[in-house]
């Protein structure tokens, strides 16, 4: 049974880069949660977390409700393991873009065939869709994927609403601080997860302290420690003590299974 209240801590769980899961008020929401093996520079899931995920038996991956990505690439999104966990009946809702999960055909019919709800998003720029579980409200809205090269990426933020406080998640955004201002103006943002490029770029910067501003920023899509071929992790870190003046509470996600309580 779901507990009842709105001022329940959010839970929050890093598994490998922006892999988050969250938990509040018994639900939990997998976020970016399957990233593929990746050889350098980004970090995947362990073989030991990827299969505490696949088999569901301890309670941080037990019962997943809603399992959503912000677009489809690898580093983000396993067709396997997603398609491992819906087919085990283990999670209620699949979110994720439409355009660029139609490869994927058979997971979208497995999702069906198991009767998990199905939240394709086709979204227009500047536009917001809300979608409702348990009284957990995520509302979506496209943005460009950070990168000239990935501009024809599929992309998606999400405000997700726990209790009295609301998540940002950016995933691999761009950093229009104009864009943000617009699609944000009105909302009062706790803690905005951003990756460390979102940091480290002045307009990233300017969009957390013009537009966004939020009361924490949570950096993630950190490479573990002994990730070869990267300096990421070196450059959070600098960042964070570079610009903490001007900024909200830092706060860098980086290491597995990281725990963190909003």
């Amino acid at each position: 049974m779901k507990a009842s209240g709105n001022r329940e801590p959010i839970r929050v769980t890093l598994l490998a880069n922006s892999g988050i899961i969250l938990e509040y008020n018994g639900t939990k929401l997998l976020i970016d949660g399957t990233p593929g093996e990746i050889h350098g520079y980004f970090s995947g899931l362990s073989e030991e977390v990827r299969k505490d995920l696949l088999e569901g038996k301890k309670p941080l991956f037990r019962d997943i409700d809603i399992l959503m990505y912000t677009h489809c690439h690898h580093d983000h999104f396993s067709p396997e393991v997603t398609g491992a966990l819906v087919e085990g009946q283990r999670t209620r809702c699949l979110m994720m873009p439409d355009r660029d999960s139609r490869p994927f055909a058979q997971l979208r019919e497995s999702a069906i065939l198991n009767e998990t709800r199905l939240w394709l998003l086709d979204i227009p720029l500047g536009k917001i869709e809300c979608y409702e579980l348990d009284g957990i409200k995520i509302k979506a809205f496209r943005t460009m994927h950070a990168g000239e090269m990935y501009r024809e990426t599929e992309h998606y933020c999400y405000l997700i609403e726990l209790g009295d406080k609301v998540i940002l998640i950016t995933g691999d955004s761009d950093y229009d601080p104009d864009y943000f201002k617009t699609i944000l103006s009105g909302i009062r943002i706790h803690a905005a997860f951003i990756n460390p490029l979102f940091l480290n770029r002045r307009e990233g910067r300017m969009a957390l302290t013009e537009s966004i501003k939020p009361a924490k920023v949570v950096v993630c899509h950190i490479p573990f420690e002994g990730t070869p071929g990267t300096n990421l992790r070196k450059i959070a870190a600098r960042d964070a003590v570079k610009h903490k003046e001007i900024l909200p509470e830092i706060i860098l996600l980086q290491d597995e299974l990281q725990e963190l309580v909003l």
